[in-house]
């Protein structure tokens, strides 16, 4: 007979005589359902979740030239002295025009062998070194406006390539406020405009998501050659245009 039995029947025996019997009652461990008996049937808030787009149109007041010198020469270091010579020239006379030390930047140094495939008359090609290629990159940074005479004279100089113009913008902040703020009232707009047919009222914001783009759009490409030498009179047409700064946010609202 088990003990939980036995205990029973002299239990049940003594109460047969009026013995008092201490009442004990057993605790249950609370757990994330005990502890809060409603917590199961609560209702998860209702939410609404929503996208809004802002634009601003700035001018931009900085311009990206990015240039580059090249040379050719039987051996390598022959290649790589022409390109520097080039290059310093280059740098020279843009300083000469104005624009400061610090505003051009090497941004690239390539060489390379050159080779010419001669066909063989067992109809294989054989591949013979006949010299080296030198290539230096500049970023030479100016305002918006002096990107054209930048391109005249940095070819009248010997620059050979012309890899693009980038036009951005330094201050941005404000315009980019400025696009996040429209972005947003957009979104709450859609919200009030969500609810309100169906008698509902926005109670509160949970969360904002925002993105933005930072107003650089990719690099306008230019003709690489221009013709007529260094003694040729050039104007560039170079036109800035604007900047389109854009904002994305998303916005997670209970009803």
């Amino acid at each position: 007979m088990s003990k939980t039995l036995v205990g029973a029947l002299i239990a049940l025996h003594l109460s047969s005589y009026g013995a008092a019997l201490p009442v004990m009652a057993a605790e249950l461990p609370k757990g994330p359902e005990t502890a809060n008996p409603d917590a199961r049937f609560a209702v998860p808030p209702r939410t609404i979740r929503v996208v809004g787009d802002g634009s601003v149109r700035v001018a931009p007041d900085l311009a990206t030239v990015s240039l580059g010198i090249e040379a050719t020469a039987k051996q390598a270091v022959q290649a790589q002295a022409a390109a520097g010579s080039k290059t310093q020239a280059v740098i020279t006379r843009l300083q000469a025009m104005g624009i400061a030390k610090a505003d051009i930047q090497t941004s690239g140094l390539q060489l390379s062998p050159e080779y010419a495939q001669n066909p063989k008359p067992d109809q294989t090609i054989e591949e013979r070194l006949v010299g080296y290629r030198a290539t230096l990159q500049l970023q030479v940074r100016c305002k918006p406006e002096q990107a054209g005479p930048v391109v005249d004279t940095a070819v009248g100089a010997g620059v050979n390539r012309m890899e693009g113009i980038q036009f951005s913008r330094k201050a941005i902040d404000k315009p980019r406020q400025d696009a996040i703020d429209m972005a947003m009232a957009q979104a709450m707009a859609q919200i009030r405009a969500t609810l309100s047919p169906l008698g509902l009222t926005l109670k509160e914001v949970r969360q904002i998501d925002v993105s933005d783009s930072s107003g650089m759009p990719s690099p306008r490409q230019m003709m690489d050659n221009y013709g007529g030498g260094a003694t040729a009179k050039m104007s560039t047409p170079v036109a800035p245009g604007e900047l389109e700064i854009r904002a994305n946010v998303t916005v997670i609202a209970t009803f």
